[in-house]
This record gives structure tokens, sequence and C-alpha cells, in this order.
């Protein structure tokens, strides 16, 4: 895991409106060694039961999305919950390498201030012990309000020419620290149950024009194809323990970079993903079949 900042002081000096549904936080993980890596829970609560999931290193070459489980007492405001299961990784390590947070603290949750902190132990899959740490969260509704603030202070402003108004947006910045891009160069490895993978690709914005092909272990199986608004379903058999898919664009479209929105589903579960292109660049996904 690598050092990952992302205005961390600026984040935990925020304010956050909370939601009744799902409660998101962001902030960082701090190691007892020092090194503070970026970290995002988001999670649903019914009952004192907590579901949802974490992301650490966000945006960074360990990118890593974790289902967590955990429970809440609203009364105490102690909070608890367990990295237990990988959903993606950009890492090269695997998953038995990984240290999963088991994290005990306190939550609160208010129109004007919530936050998540407490300390946290590491435990490898095999439960031997590895980091402990803290973890230091604020409610990411209220920064959105923040942010955007900004901006429009930003817009109005007249010692800010129109140039760089255009390109500077720090809500779009959030946006896409939260996005599980699958950029360029990269590959990006997720962890599989069943005996197929059905893939489906679509572009949820703008028309415009994006050609991409896949190729499944070198061979092609969807040959330049215009992403549009009708979702493109492919199936993939896993008859092995790895299984490299590769997206390759084509072209630019109209609107700089090469983008479509990709959906993979197991027996049990459906991972969101975003690709961002240059031209004739490409990103892997490898699909590492668990064992039985």
């Amino acid at each position: 895991m690598k050092k990952k900042y992302f205005f961390l002081i600026f984040l935990l000096s925020c304010q956050y409106l909370f939601s009744q549904l799902d409660h998101e936080f962001i902030g960082a993980i701090k190691l007892n060694d020092s090194t503070v890596i970026s970290y995002l829970i988001n999670f649903s609560e019914n009952n004192g039961n907590v579901t949802g999931y974490s992301i650490t290193d966000l945006l960074g070459p360990d990118e890593t999305k974790n289902i967590i489980e955990g429970k809440y007492d609203a009364q105490t405001k102690e909070f608890s919950f367990e990295e237990n299961d990988i959903e993606y990784t950009k890492s090269e390590y695997l998953p038995q390498d990984f240290c999963n947070v088991h994290f005990k603290g306190k939550l609160k949750i208010s129109d004007n201030s919530s936050f998540v902190k407490g300390r946290f132990n590491g435990f490898f899959k095999n439960g031997q012990a590895c980091i402990d740490g803290e973890i230091h969260l604020v409610g990411s509704e209220q920064l959105y309000l923040k942010l955007n603030k900004i901006d429009q202070k930003i817009a109005k402003s007249k010692r800010i020419d129109s140039i760089t108004k255009s390109k500077v947006s720090f809500v779009k910045m959030l946006d896409s620290i939260k996005t599980n891009s699958l950029k360029e160069g990269e590959n990006t490895s997720v962890f599989w149950n069943s005996d197929k993978l059905v893939l489906e690709i679509w572009d949820a914005g703008k028309e415009d024009g994006d050609i991409v092909s896949i190729y499944v272990d070198g061979k092609l199986v969807l040959d330049k194809f215009m992403i549009s608004h009708t979702t493109k379903r492919l199936e993939v058999a896993l008859s092995k323990k790895l299984t490299e898919i590769r997206i390759e664009a084509i072209n630019i479209g109209d609107i700089s970079p090469n983008t479509a929105n990709i959906k993979l589903f197991d027996s049990n579960k459906k991972i969101d993903l975003f690709t961002d292109l240059s031209y004739r660049k490409s990103t892997t996904i490898t699909v590492v079949k668990r064992d039985s």
C-alpha cells in the first residue's frame, strides 16, 4: 500500500449532512508506521447491522474494494466493521497477502457534523495479525456542499480566466476519486465464484461515437463495437484459474477520452466499472477464479 493524501486536511475539516439510506464517509487510514492512505466506506444500516464496502488507496496503484460487514449501536455510537471479501484490486498482491481492516470506534451522525474515527487491527486472511492504525473519516454529502460553494466562487471570480474556470471543478474531482475507473495500461483483478462471467457495456452519458474491441485471453470476442445507450451483453466461460479480458479503444469519439460503462455479473454480485482510454490504448481485467 502506498501513500495517498487526497486533501486529507481539508476532508477532515468538512461537515456532513447525512442521508437516511446510504452512508458514505471519506478520509484516510493512518498506519502505525505513519503511512497515510486514502480510504472510503459506503454502507447501509438496518437494525444495527451494517453492510457495504470500503475502497483503499483511491485512484492509487493499489486501489482495492472490499466488502464490509459490521454493527452500529445508535445509543452508544459504537461502530465496528470488518473487511471480509475483495471485490476488485489494482494491486499485484494476492488476496492472502492483503491486510484486512477490523475496525472499532465511534460513528456520529448529525445534520452539521458526522464522522467515523477510531482504531483498527489488521489481519491476513488466515487470521495472522499484520499492521494496525487509526481511521479518520468525514461524511461526503456535506463535503459536496462545501466543494460546490467553492466551484461557484471560482465561476464568479473576475481574477480567474474563463479557460481555467472551465477546467477546474472540485465536485468533479471528488466524483473522479470515487469512480471505479479502468485506466490505460492498468490491470484490475476481480475474484470470481461461478464458472462464467457476464459483461455488459454501454454509454451512460452522451453518445459520441466511441468504438472499442474486447479480447478474452487474446481472442477477439467483440470487434469494433460502437458504444451506445443500448447495452451489449457478453458471456465469458471461466475454465481456468486466470482469464484476461482486454478492452482496447479503437478511436476517440467526439469527446475525449474513449469511455464506457462496464458491469460484471457473478452468481451473487455485480461490479460497476468505467473505462477511460486514449486512442489505441487498452486496459485489462484479470478474472481470478476462486477455489471451490
